[in-house]
């Protein structure tokens, strides 16, 4: 049943309206009536009624007024005008105040009864599609954390889509700035012991793995991050959201700064080695933007490629991997041995660089970064380091020496000598006691 409450001023009207009109057969049931506007305002805050049904024209607070503070307080309140020939301007004015429907005085049964069939149809529209909204919202809110893995599944994989975009600032709101005001993406990878496999299912197998990254709380370091993971329900109880990217790795987002990641990160891989595991982790740079997401699972995912040269059971940040590359992978000691032994000769970069494989810009670019200063100054250094030792024997000739550390021209020798050391050859080893 709905409910309707009549407000008209003419005792008439209401009588005539409650006694000509088959309330209940058309699914309706009067509530009450009221005689002007503000008793009707009364009786509406106390009963709430479905519809309201009520004069235009009333002294006092007329039926404008009433539609206007009902529609207000109780929007899902229907409002039916009753109004004459001559009230169009005060029937424009309803239109505006959102009336649902009108019925003209003498009121006709008939078309009355039409018209609250009407809006009937409206409220049981509106009701449906209410539930709807929200059994949906129930439906999207039990299916946030697959979404949510959904989404940035596809963001790591640079395959999300501009709608995938609106729904990710949909699900995390007005925090999406603050989740992903800084962050890196870790990689997790590992291969079970080969008997513990055979032994176990995988998933059963992957358990102690599971364990000890719990132990990793990567995004405590920010609130933010932490609140929305744990209301999608991707927050473990310390913190960590990982999604599984495949059978043997694991993707996890980490809230920068994160305190202590690096020692948390080592005791995952300590652990799982102890239960018979390798693992290898690799570390994106940081980045600031959800559509970085992509960036920082490469970039992480290029630094887990070097287990294949170091090994597995390391932590290999991308940022660091520049020096990674020149000390484990090619080995800094072998290409300092290869300058060494090759010092006295017409060494060059490109040599250098061909000897490990590298190209000459990438090789000149890494090399500073890790020894701090240029492949030139490198072998400079070590070439008048060189011509000193040779410089203290008595019968060495400065020709000799510049011959013995790499330069042709014993004039280019002493004037690179001075700029390096301030001093020539000769003043040098008069300062050493030799003449």
């Amino acid at each position: 049943m709905y409910t309707i409450l009549i407000v008209d001023d003419e005792w008439l009207v209401r009588e005539g309206l409650k006694q000509t009109i088959p309330w209940e057969e058309i699914g309706c049931r009067l509530i009450g009536e009221a005689a002007n506007g503000q008793a009707g305002w009364q009786m509406i805050e106390r009963l709430k009624p479905d519809i309201l049904l009520t004069d235009i024209r009333m002294p006092g607070c007329d039926g404008l007024e009433l539609a206007r503070r009902a529609g207000e307080a109780y929007p899902h309140t229907k409002i039916v005008f009753l109004t004459g020939f001559d009230e169009f301007a005060y029937a424009q004015q309803a239109i505006k105040l959102g009336a649902a429907d009108f019925v003209l005085k003498p009121t006709d049964p008939d078309e009355l009864m039409r018209t609250i069939g009407r809006v009937i149809r409206q409220i049981e529209a509106e009701r449906e599609q209410q539930e709807y909204a929200k059994r949906l919202e129930l439906k999207i809110e039990s299916s946030q954390p697959l979404l949510l893995a959904k989404l940035l599944h596809d963001f790591m994989l640079d395959s999300a889509t501009e709608r995938e975009a609106e729904l990710l600032k949909e699900l995390l709101g007005d925090r999406v700035n603050e989740v992903f005001a800084s962050f890196q993406v870790a990689i997790v990878e590992w291969e079970p012991d080969s008997t513990q496999e055979d032994r176990l299912p995988w998933t059963a197998a992957l358990e102690p793995l599971m364990q000890a990254l719990d132990g990793w709380s990567p995004v405590a370091g920010s609130s933010g991050a932490a609140s929305i993971v744990s209301d999608a329900g991707y927050c473990t109880e310390t913190g960590s959201l990982r999604l599984f990217m495949h059978e043997h790795r694991l993707a996890v987002l980490l809230a920068c700064p994160s305190a202590g990641w690096r020692e948390q990160a080592a005791g995952l891989i300590a652990a799982c080695r102890d239960q018979g595991w390798s693992v290898a982790v690799g570390i994106s740079g940081t980045h600031r933007h959800y559509h970085s997401l992509a960036a920082a699972y490469h970039e992480a995912e290029v630094a887990l490629q070097q287990k294949e040269y170091i090994g597995y059971n390391r932590i290999i940040c991308y940022e660091e991997l520049d020096q990674l590359i020149v000390k484990e992978k090619y080995g800094l000691d072998t290409i300092e041995q290869y300058i060494r032994e090759h010092y006295d000769k017409d060494i060059s970069l490109q040599d250098v660089a061909a000897s490990v494989h590298m190209s000459e810009s990438y090789f000149s670019r890494i090399f500073k970064k890790y020894s701090g200063v240029s492949f030139i100054e490198y072998v400079t250094q070590l070439r008048l380091e060189k011509a000193k030792q040779l410089l203290l024997r008595p019968d060495a000739k400065i020709y000799e020496v510049s011959l013995a550390v790499g330069y042709q021209d014993a004039r280019y020798f002493s004037q690179l000598f001075r700029k390096w050391t301030g001093e020539t050859p000769t003043e040098f080893r008069r300062r050493m006691g030799l003449h």
